[in-house]
């Protein structure tokens, strides 16, 4: 997992805020805590942002693939 320690950090941080509030908790907390919610904001958005991209390639990327066995199986049948 390759963000696993900043995540592990941020929940940790998440965790001492919730507890603590945020006038109680330590200055390093809650900043870590705030860009802890920003990554995962940031990161949920580019997710649902790409996902129709994949499904474009995937489209595109069959549809070349078949242009190519088609192509392939039509100049071996001599059809081409």
């Amino acid at each position: 997992m390759q963000n696993g320690l900043f995540e592990k950090m941020i929940d940790e941080a998440a965790e001492e805020v919730a507890n603590k509030g945020w006038k109680g908790a330590d200055e390093k907390a809650v900043t870590l805590a705030a860009f802890g919610l920003l990554y995962k904001l940031v990161s949920n958005r580019m997710h649902s942002i790409s996902r129709p991209f994949w499904w474009a390639a995937g489209v595109i990327g069959a549809g070349v693939l078949w242009y190519i066995v088609s192509s392939l199986i039509g100049m071996v049948t001599g059809n081409g």
